[in-house]
């Protein structure tokens, strides 16, 4: 069994290379260290865990009072009076964004497979917007934009690629407190309806990046940004999330190659996230709060072409039966 020493576990790819030319670089940290933990982590921040009660009490909090507790200067606009209330500048960055890039590999040249439903795709926080377009960062019992997302990359999967794919837009955020065990009903029925699975996408959008962290320019446009999440067996039993680990940081490299900058990471987090079930599963974070629709729905057209190159990349690999 393997246990975790450190609160947090970030791989970056080649474009932050910490570790040498041309390799991806793995971070470290220990709370003994906080100053490096806040240079480090505060690009890549996404929040709790989907079990932790401050989330909990972060969500109910925030309903009540309007008031994002993950944005301190939005935070202290609300406290103020109407009458002198005015926009917060967003936060100043940690680093520097990535520079504009073109996109190194057309789509077409993407390999086209056909056969069974290889991709699964839900979203646990089914709620989720973009506030910029929304002027909203969630909807309460209905699908959010971050479901739109998802039907972009189902179809691009899916006319591009050729790739079997089932997309769920079953709501599973209402109580909040109890997404993960909803959403996991879903992902355990499209693993026995599906068993050849190879890979399970839980989609949503992050919540605490600010701008200049969520935006990259690609083909003069900008797009959202894409964080990826790996649970591990910090909490709970979860003997295999190395085989998840592996294939977030070969989505993450096979992203860079096709996309530089687009991928800003996989983060290793202390709860399951229900990936668990499937060693293929994954979260996914298109973008935060702070993008625009828009932006998001042209990274899943890129998402599709990083799936299906990871996955012509490994055609012999079968899922798993049911957990």
């Amino acid at each position: 069994m393997c246990f975790l020493l450190v609160s947090s576990w970030v791989f970056l790819p080649g474009a932050i290379n910490l570790a040498g030319a041309g390799t991806g670089a793995f971070l470290e940290w220990s709370t003994r260290e906080p100053e490096k933990v806040v240079n480090t982590i505060l690009p890549v921040w996404m929040g709790v865990s989907p079990v932790d009660p401050g989330e909990i009490a972060a969500d109910v909090l925030g309903r009540v009072t309007r008031a994002d507790l993950g944005d301190p200067g939005r935070m202290i606009a609300y406290q103020l009076s109407m009458s002198v209330r005015t926009r917060m500048p967003e936060p100043v960055s940690a680093l520097v964004s990535p520079p504009p890039v073109e996109a190194s590999r057309g789509v077409q040249d993407v390999p086209r497979r056909t056969g069974a439903v290889t991709i699964g795709i839900y979203h646990t926080h089914t709620g989720e917007t973009y506030e910029r377009t929304d002027g909203v960062e969630r909807v309460d019992g209905r699908p959010g934009a971050v479901v739109e997302v998802g039907r972009v990359l189902k179809r691009a999967l899916q006319e591009r690629h050729g790739l079997g794919v089932v997309h769920s837009e079953k709501v599973h955020d209402v109580p909040y407190s109890r997404s993960y065990l909803e959403s996991e009903q879903t992902a355990r029925r499209m693993i026995e309806e599906h068993p050849e699975l190879k890979m399970l996408i839980d989609l949503h959008r992050d919540s605490l990046k600010d701008r200049a962290h969520s935006v990259t320019e690609i083909g003069g446009q900008e797009v959202a940004t894409i964080l990826v999440i790996v649970g591990s067996d910090a909490r709970q039993p979860f003997p295999d999330w190395e085989k998840n680990y592996a294939l977030a940081r070969a989505v993450a490299a096979k992203s860079q190659e096709l996309y530089p900058g687009l991928c800003i990471g996989v983060r290793v987090k202390e709860g399951r996230y229900n990936q668990f079930l499937h060693p293929g599963a994954l979260l996914v974070e298109v973008g935060s709060v702070v993008n625009r629709t828009e932006e998001a729905l042209r990274t899943a057209e890129f998402l599709a072409d990083i799936l299906a190159a990871v996955l012509a990349d490994n055609p012999g690999e079968d899922g798993p039966g049911p957990v």
